[in-house]
C-alpha cells in the first residue's frame, strides 16, 4: 500500500508547529508504506528532545494508507525562579542552566541541569549541595514556570582523606593513586582539595585494582563518605574490606597446537605460591597472545578462568587458547591525516608490506605514532583482502587541533 496523506495531531495543550514535526520524518507522500522507516521517524521524532509523547497510527484509505503522528510537545519554559542560592546567586544559577524563555523542559533536560549546578557547586568546595526542581504546567497553554531549588550545604575543603579497613595496603600507598586530593596551601593554583563525586567513583576502582593486582580477589571497596569537621573542613573516609590473600597453586593451557607448550608458556609471570595477582594473571595471557602476534598469527584468544578456594586461599588458573591465523600485509594505508603527511607517519612504522601481520610491532607502530604529540588518537586495523592469507593494513588517525594558548605561571 502506498501512503496518501501524513497528518500531525496535536496530543497536549501547548502549540505544535505541524512543518517541524514534518521535518523529522523520512516518510513522503506516494511512497511505499514501509513499518520500518515509520518506525525510524517515531524515533527521530523522539531524539529532538522536543515532544514529550510521540505515536502513529495508521488509518487505511480506499487506495492506501494516511498516517497521523501524534505529538505532545513539552512544555515551554516562560519563567526560571532560583531559591536557596546565596553564595552562587540566582543570577550566576541562571547563566550555568542557560534555559531562555520558550525552551522545552521536562523531568530529563532538569536532570542535567541540576547535574551542571552540583558540578559548580563543588568546583567551589561545596560538596553536600542538594538540586531540586519544580515544574508548574499548564496544560490549556503548554507553558510551564520552572523554579530551581538548591540547597548550599556547608562549604567545606577536602582536609583528610582517610581509610577504613585497610590493614594489608598502608594509607600512604592508597592515597597516592588517588585522583581526587586533599587540599593544600597551593589548592588555589593546582585547583587540588575540591571535593569531585566523579573521580572519586573513578578512584574506587583504581583502589579495588590496586588489591586485585596483590592477590586480594575478594576486596570491596565500599563507597566512600564525605564528614564534616567543622570550620569549613571536611573528611573523605574510604571504608575497604580486604578478605584474603589467594596464592597461585598451579596452571594449565588448553588449545596450543602449532608450536611447543613450553616455548608458549615461556612468558608466564608466575609460579606456584606466588600471589594471585590479577596483572601477572592477564598479562601472561597476554604474553600468549604476543607469543603467536609477533608470529604473525592474528586473533589469537588466550581466556583465563579462575577456580577459586576460600577455604585454602588457593587459586588455580587454566588458560583456554584460541589460535589464530597466520596472516601476511599486502599494503599498508594511512587515513584521517589531513594536515600530517604520509611520509612523516610512515618513517614511524616498524611494520612493511610483504611481512608476517606481527601484532607486536603494530603496537609498538601505535605507540611510535601516538609519541608524535599529533594526534589525539591512534587505531590499527587488517582488512580482509581477496587471498585469504593477506590483509591490508590501516592506521586511523585522529589530528589534534592546531593553535594552543599556554599560560605560565610562577611563584616564589
Amino acid at each position: 500500500a502506498d501512503v496518501l496523506a501524513i497528518r500531525v495531531e496535536n496530543a497536549g495543550g501547548g502549540y505544535v508547529d505541524e512543518q517541524s514535526v514534518l521535518a523529522f520524518i523520512r516518510t513522503e507522500i506516494g511512497e511505499e508504506f514501509s513499518r520500518t522507516t515509520v518506525a525510524q521517524d517515531v524515533k527521530a521524532l523522539e531524539k529532538s528532545g522536543r515532544f514529550a509523547f510521540v505515536g502513529v497510527s495508521i488509518e487505511p484509505l480506499p487506495s492506501g494508507v494516511e498516517l497521523v503522528f501524534k505529538v505532545r510537545a513539552k512544555p515551554s519554559l516562560t519563567r526560571l525562579r532560583v531559591t536557596g542560592a546565596e553564595y552562587m546567586t540566582p543570577n550566576k544559577v541562571r547563566k550555568i542552566v542557560e534555559l531562555e524563555r520558550g525552551d522545552p523542559v521536562d523531568d530529563a533536560v532538569m536532570a542535567v541541569e541540576a547535574l551542571k549546578i552540583k558540578e559548580k557547586y563543588h568546583n567551589r568546595n561545596f560538596p553536600f549541595v542538594k538540586v531540586d526542581w519544580l515544574i508548574e504546567e499548564d496544560e490549556e497553554t503548554g507553558e510551564a514556570d520552572v523554579t530551581i531549588k538548591i540547597e548550599e550545604g556547608e562549604r567545606a575543603k577536602i582536609k583528610r582523606i582517610t581509610f577504613e579497613g585497610n590493614i594489608a595496603v598502608e594509607s600512604k600507598r592508597l592515597r597516592k593513586i588517588m585522583q581526587q586530593k586533599k587540599s593544600s596551601w597551593i589548592s588555589w593554583l593546582t585547583k587540588t582539595g575540591v571535593y569531585d563525586p566523579t573521580i572519586l567513583e573513578v578512584d574506587t576502582y583504581a583502589l579495588r585494582r590496586l588489591y586485585l593486582d596483590r592477590g586480594f580477589l575478594d576486596v570491596e571497596i565500599k563507597e566512600p563518605r564525605v564528614e564534616k569537621l567543622g570550620h569549613g573542613r571536611s573528611e573523605i573516609v574510604v571504608p575497604i574490606e580486604e578478605g584474603r590473600a589467594y596464592t597461585i597453586s598451579g596452571y594449565t593451557v588448553e588449545g596450543i597446537e602449532t608450536f611447543p607448550e613450553d616455548e608458549v608458556t615461556r612468558g608466564i609471570r608466575f609460579k606456584a605460591g606466588d600471589a594471585a595477582s590479577l596483572a601477572n594473571i592477564e598479562g601472561s595471557g597476554q604474553a600468549m597472545r604476543d607469543y603467536y602476534g609477533s608470529r604473525g598469527y592474528i586473533r589469537t584468544a588466550v581466556k583465563p578462568e579462575l577456580n577459586v578456594d576460600s577455604n585454602t586461599g588457593e587459586v588455580s588458573i587454566n588458560y583456554t587458547l584460541r589460535e589464530g591465523k597466520l596472516a601476511y600485509i599486502r599494503n599498508i594505508s594511512i587515513r584521517g591525516n589531513e594536515r600530517t603527511k604520509d611520509k612523516v607517519i610512515r618513517r614511524e612504522l616498524v611494520v612493511y608490506p610483504g611481512e608476517v601481520m606481527n601484532e607486536v610491532k603494530i603496537r609498538r607502530s601505535e605507540r611510535r605514532l601516538s609519541n608524535l604529540g599529533y594526534f589525539n588518537s591512534v587505531f590499527s586495523a587488517p582488512q580482509p583482502t581477496d587471498n585469504d592469507e593477506e590483509y591490508d593494513l590501516v592506521f586511523e588517525v585522529a589530528e589534534q587541533k592546531t593553535g594552543q594558548f599556554v599560560v605560565g605561571a610562577g611563584f616564589s
